[in-house]
């Protein structure tokens, strides 16, 4: 038995590993574009939310012992938003450019790596400024419950 389970063993090894077809190639692809525009999305839209609300309902929530800390997380926010629009337009960039320079005969390389470092500036910008913009936002810190605040009033000096 020892001698089969080897033999099999050597069988399967001596086998040629077969190479990807194109068609799971762009499958591949296609899965990862779609997951990462949908990351990019997903971020403006919960920078965005988070944005509006704090602007919209920020006396009426809680009261404000911090403002700064309001200031950086609207400024934070608008910032991952602004990095998150910067990504999307420099993928549409990044693809165009091949058709741009393919039929000129040129190879648009150089052009492609200075829209990938604009592309992994604006990925940085956007994250950073979501965690910034987040922290802030919420920091208890920068707000205090009505019901310490209401208290605070109804106690004598």
């Amino acid at each position: 038995m020892a001698l089969q389970t080897d033999s099999i063993i050597e069988d399967e090894a001596a086998q040629p590993r077969k190479k990807p077809n194109i068609e799971s190639l762009h499958r591949d692809l296609a899965f990862a574009n779609a997951y990462r525009q949908e990351f990019i999305k997903a971020l403006i839209l919960i920078a965005g939310a988070l944005f509006a609300l704090s602007v919209s309902f920020r006396p009426e929530l809680r009261a404000l012992v911090r403002e700064e800390l309001f200031w950086f997380g609207w400024i934070g926010l608008s910032v991952s938003m602004l990095g998150g629009f910067a990504q999307l337009a420099a993928w549409e960039r990044f693809y165009s450019s091949y058709q741009r320079f393919e039929h000129k005969g040129e190879d648009g390389k150089g052009y492609r790596d200075r829209i990938t470092l604009a592309r992994r500036m604006s990925l940085l910008l956007q994250v950073i400024g979501f965690v910034v913009g987040r922290r802030s936002v919420r920091s208890r810190r920068s707000t205090l419950p009505i019901s310490r605040r209401r208290r605070r009033r109804a106690s004598p000096p």
